[in-house]
This record gives C-alpha cells, sequence and structure tokens, in this order.
C-alpha cells in the first residue's frame, strides 16, 4: 500500500487515503492527478497514515480491508499531499554513508555509522517551499531513502531490520552548511523549518522488493545533480538499524534517512548553492518523488 496524508481543497482537516491510481502522477507532479481511497473516520484506530502502518504491522490488516471497503474515493492534486509523518518523535540521520560522498567532500571513511538528529519540526510536506532563511548563504540539498519505525524496539539485530521497518518513502536532507559550519553539532545546520521535506507518501514493505537496489536521483531545475543506488551504501539498513537501536530505543513514527549519494552541492568547485527561484526534485523508483521550490524565508506562511 502507499498511505498518504492529505487535504481537500479549502479545508485544513487532514485525511488519510491508501493510493488507488496515480493516473497522470507517473511523473509525480505538483499538478499531477491521483485517486485515493479516503478512509478517513471510517474506523477510530486509523486516523493518520502511522496508524495504518501500526495495524499492518499488528497483524490488523483486515481492519484496513474493511476501512478501504467502505470508504469514498477522491482525486486530489499532488500539491494537497501532506507530510505522511506530521509529528514524529525522533528525526535521525546518517552522514558520509555513500563512499562516493564522503570522497567528493574530503572526508575519511567512519568506521562507526554517523548519526546526527534533525529537530522534528523541520518536517514539511513533498511539495512544500524549501525557506532560504535570512543570513544564510550555503543552502543544499541531499536526496535520501528514509524509513518509518512501525514498532518499540531496542537492540534489534540487523537481521531483524524488516521486523521494525514500516514503510519508506523520500527526503531531502536540506541543509544550511554555513550554519552547520559554525557550530560542533550538524543538528544546528539540519534542523531549520522546513528543512525535511518527506513523501509523498509511505511506502509498505512489501511494495518494495529490495531496497537495498533502489535508484536515487536528485535535480535541480531540471539538471540531474545525484544519482546513485541504494547498494552503495557504507552501512547498509541492518546495520544501521542495529547501532541505532543499541543506543536507544526506537519508537513507532520515528524516521531515519539512510544516507545519500555524491552530488551534493557542497561536493562541487564551485558549489552551485542553492538561490530562491530553485526547484530541488528527488525521485526514488518504487517509492515516489519529492519537488520543492526554494522561496525566500519571509515569504513562508507564518512568518
Amino acid at each position: 500500500m502507499r498511505i498518504a496524508s492529505f487535504s481537500l481543497d479549502g479545508q485544513t482537516q487532514r485525511r488519510v487515503g491508501i493510493v488507488h491510481d496515480l493516473g497522470d502522477a507517473g511523473s509525480l507532479r505538483p499538478d499531477s492527478r491521483i485517486v485515493l481511497i479516503d478512509i478517513t473516520s471510517t474506523r477510530k484506530n486509523l486516523e493518520s497514515p502511522l496508524d495504518v502502518i501500526k495495524a499492518v504491522d499488528q497483524g490488523l490488516v483486515r481492519d484496513v480491508e474493511r476501512a478501504i471497503r467502505r470508504a469514498p474515493t477522491r482525486e486530489i492534486e499532488f500539491r494537497q499531499l501532506h507530510a505522511p509523518v506530521q509529528h514524529p518523535g525522533k528525526f535521525l540521520a546518517i552522514g558520509f554513508n555513500y563512499r562516493a560522498h564522503a570522497e567528493e567532500v574530503r572526508t575519511e571513511i567512519a568506521e562507526h555509522p554517523l548519526f546526527f538528529n534533525k529537530q522534528v519540526t523541520c518536517v514539511s510536506g513533498p511539495s512544500s517551499p524549501i525557506p532560504l532563511p535570512a543570513g544564510c548563504t550555503m543552502l543544499d540539498y541531499e536526496g535520501e531513502l528514509a524509513f518509518v519505525v512501525s514498532r518499540r524496539c531496542s537492540n534489534v539485530s540487523s537481521g531483524r531490520a524488516g521486523d521494525v521497518i514500516g514503510a519508506w518513502m523520500v527526503c531531502n536532507d536540506v541543509s544550511a552548511r554555513d550554519w552547520q559550519r559554525e557550530s560542533r553539532t550538524v543538528t544546528m545546520g539540519k534542523s531549520h523549518d522546513g528543512f525535511g521535506p518527506i513523501g509523498p507518501w509511505l511506502v509498505t514493505r512489501d511494495e518494495v522488493d529490495d531496497p537495498a537496489a533502489l535508484r536515487i536521483e536528485t535535480r535541480v531545475n531540471g539538471e540531474l545533480r545525484q544519482s546513485g543506488s541504494t547498494s552503495e551504501m557504507i552501512f547498509d539498513l541492518g546495520a544501521q538499524l542495529a547501532y541505532l537501536s543499541a543506543r536507544c530505543t526506537l519508537e513507532p513514527g520515528d524516521i531515519i534517512t539512510t544516507g545519500s549519494p555524491a552530488g551534493s552541492a557542497q561536493g562541487m568547485d564551485p558549489p552551485p548553492w542553492l538561490k530562491v527561484g530553485d526547484v530541488v526534485r528527488i525521485d526514488i523508483p518504487g517509492v515516489g518523488a519529492v519537488q520543492n521550490e526554494v522561496i525566500d524565508e519571509r515569504r513562508r506562511p507564518g512568518t
């Protein structure tokens, strides 16, 4: 299943939908039309995409099937989708997990996974704008495969990773490199509001044959910047999950991004930092895409 969070035109309520037909959305552009089965309010235990993932994890597939049978369909535009996980408990990301990326920025290959956290308020939707903060002159992108934890767990062995990964999605790990460099904590350059576009929906495990063989491509204004495969990870998914869960308890809804291939702006000479008006698109075939325009922070709603 592909489980989405969306809203109807003119309404603020976040609804839950199962993707039924991508229609003309094979390219997943902001104006693409998508048909969803709207299971909102069909069952009290299925009020968010994460609720659906937890129900599947707990063997309550029949609850989901009953909700789908009773629900109406809705046709929406891609831009009506929201972040499929709104309030994760943790947003954890790994650095330099692709050899070519580590080499392009002249960083030694780490002996252990290098994890940092993005503050959860950075989460934004698959077509939400990326704000360029005042004073930031080194805005960067990184296309990544992300997964969502489906159950509370600790000390998970690498071979049991599949037991606690509930779903896959696409992530743009946006960074203010100048803020990152002025602080000893990577988090400071990773956590601004809007620096975590995710989506476009949650893709359940059964939809992805081999998560270790997925293409990741990032384009800026249509120009290919990143092209890699999850097969190139230094620390595979099992190793990442085993390392993290041995050091902190993971809980349902936690987001973990798994690293980015070579081609980020910081690895180029001169670096083509993102500027207002740039459009960043990240595609992972079989999972989906996010596409976000860079705007002046002062234009962001709520500022």
